[in-house]
């Protein structure tokens, strides 16, 4: 599953839980959807203008746990999509923030102790999402 395909299963068991109508669940998606696709255009718009190295491609006897993708690793793409999803709904769900911002943080651990990523693509990333989910929740507000 493609990481905003989870965030949208996330949203939606949300949605279910709390019984909200066809109108406020079609918005939430919305939001969520449009602040995880920023997400993505920011991250790789960062991965094609820097070009940074992998921990794996910088030091070729890392034992690293997962395959290692073959482009940039600057930003992370999952810290970045999880940071802007985990705003987006701890907004609409406040009661469950934490726990969203949470997963969020374990999916960007997740990268580095992986070793697929530096901690600063993660960082970055992370911080980078968190803004564009904060943009997104403020243009929904007004």
């Amino acid at each position: 599953m493609t990481p905003a395909g989870l965030w949208i299963e996330i949203a939606r068991d949300l949605i279910v839980r709390d019984g909200l109508d066809t109108v406020h669940a079609a918005g939430i998606l919305a939001a969520a959807s449009v602040a995880m696709a920023d997400a993505f255009i920011c991250c790789w718009d960062a991965k094609f203008t820097y070009w940074t190295a992998r921990p794996v491609t910088v030091d070729p006897t890392l034992d690293v746990r997962i395959v290692t993708p073959p482009f940039p690793s600057y930003t992370s793409g999952h810290s970045t999509i999880f940071a802007a999803a985990a705003r987006v709904l701890g907004h609409f769900f406040p009661g469950d923030a934490a726990d969203l911002t949470a997963k969020a943080e374990e999916a960007k651990n997740s990268r580095l102790w992986a070793g697929i990523h530096f901690r600063n693509d993660n960082e970055t990333g992370a911080a980078g999402g968190m803004q564009l989910g904060e943009l997104i929740v403020r243009a929904v507000v007004g």
